[in-house]
């Protein structure tokens, strides 16, 4: 009987103890938000000021970026998010004052507006953000970004030439804020090709009679 009371009581504090951490409250997840940027970019110096301006449509992005989720690879055609970490705003959102502000100092264009606006402009660009993904397959992991852009004459709406960028850039450690930190790497080469290809083209309209 006496071994028999000092089990039962064992079981009853086993019990106890089993119930009191089940009515703890659980902890909530500490959700980390971060901000798409950029390095500063060089401005141009030019001896006179361009003629031409520009109109920047709102950026689009594939269905899988249209959302703040940060998603990284750790299989090969496995898409995953980081479920304690996301971007402050969708990533195209973010992504359109960095195009502006690196357009403006390029001193291509007299003026940079934002679609939709009333005034009629000599060159529209249209992007669409078509990947921005941290890969783990391989080590240091890497940040794949991608950016597809149309250079339009837009008095006569002619695509006058398109272009994907696609840069890679290692992550310095080997989790979400790593993948931020390269980023911001791979936005500032993105944007400095962005600006070369628009420099490009507009040289290439302007020689044509």
């Amino acid at each position: 009987m006496i071994v028999f009371h000092h089990r039962s009581l064992l079981l009853a504090f086993a019990l106890l103890l089993s119930g009191c951490s089940i009515l703890q409250p659980v902890s909530p997840l500490v959700l980390k938000e971060y901000r798409l940027e950029s390095a500063s970019m060089a401005k141009s110096m030019v001896s006179s000021p361009s003629s031409v301006s520009i109109e920047i449509s709102t950026i689009r992005a594939v269905p899988e970026l249209d959302g703040r989720h940060m998603l990284y690879v750790q299989h090969p055609y496995q898409i995953e998010r980081y479920q304690q970490s996301e971007w402050q705003q969708k990533p195209a959102s973010m992504l359109m004052p960095l195009v502006m502000a690196a357009l403006e100092g390029s001193g291509l264009f007299q003026v940079v507006l934002h679609s939709p606006n009333p005034i009629n402009v000599t060159y529209r660009l249209e992007l669409e953000l078509v990947q921005l993904e941290q890969e783990f397959t391989v080590h240091p992991s890497l940040i794949h970004l991608g950016l597809r852009a149309y250079f339009t004459e837009n008095k006569s709406r002619t695509i006058v030439a398109w272009q994907e960028f696609n840069v890679t850039q290692a992550a310095p450690t080997e989790d979400a804020y790593g993948g931020v930190i390269a980023s911001r790497l791979a936005t500032t080469e993105v944007l400095r090709q962005l600006v070369e290809f628009c420099r490009s083209h507009l040289r290439q309209t302007m020689a044509t009679p």
